[in-house]
């Protein structure tokens, strides 16, 4: 899918733009005949590296996102699985987010029991609000699927008693739905 391979690519950009601009200025502060080229064009390429980094943190925490709304399942966890636990490459937030669309993947696969097993397993907890409630949603949504009622509504009412984040309004409105459908 296109969100991989271009989320892969400004990785890839931005991790060697930020250390050819480390290099240059490194080489530019040592006298090397890179001050006229730094004094010229460093300005305009000094900006390159930060817009590639912030447009690869945003790539990272949306693309399992994407291809799950978009409905390629199979591509979202060949994407997100590798990437459910926390790392020196993966941030607390963008793993709890792959685990949350691995657990939807398999929900949506009627595979309930392993999207509890992954949602239940010891990770690193987020630190954003609207991530850790996508995790409870995703519990609760794995929990009715199981048959198992009580348990998904008391997740419900703990959700309803936090502020709704705009990140999870649609996660807890499903939730809400199937809550009224048992």
């Amino acid at each position: 899918m296109w969100i991989i391979r271009l989320t892969m690519l400004t990785t890839v950009l931005a991790f060697v733009s930020t250390v050819g601009l480390a290099i240059a200025f490194a080489l530019a502060y040592k006298g090397i005949a890179l001050r006229p080229f730094m004094m010229s064009y460093g300005g305009y390429f000094f900006p390159v590296p930060f817009v590639l980094t912030v447009i690869t943190y945003l790539l990272r925490h949306s693309a399992g996102l994407m291809l799950l709304r978009r409905g390629k399942l199979k591509e979202a966890l060949v994407y997100c699985q590798p990437r459910v636990d926390t790392t020196w490459t993966v941030g607390r937030n963008e793993a709890a987010l792959n685990r949350y669309v691995c657990a939807e993947v398999h929900r949506l696969e009627d595979k309930p029991k392993e999207a509890l097993a992954l949602l239940e397993a010891k990770h690193t907890a987020p630190w954003r609000l609207d991530v850790k409630q996508l995790l409870y949603v995703a519990r609760a949504q794995a929990f009715l699927a199981l048959g198992r009622p009580t348990e998904a509504q008391a997740i419900a009412e703990v959700l309803s008693q936090q502020r709704p984040t705009s990140g999870s309004k649609e996660a807890r409105a499903a939730l809400t739905a199937a809550l009224g459908q048992t």
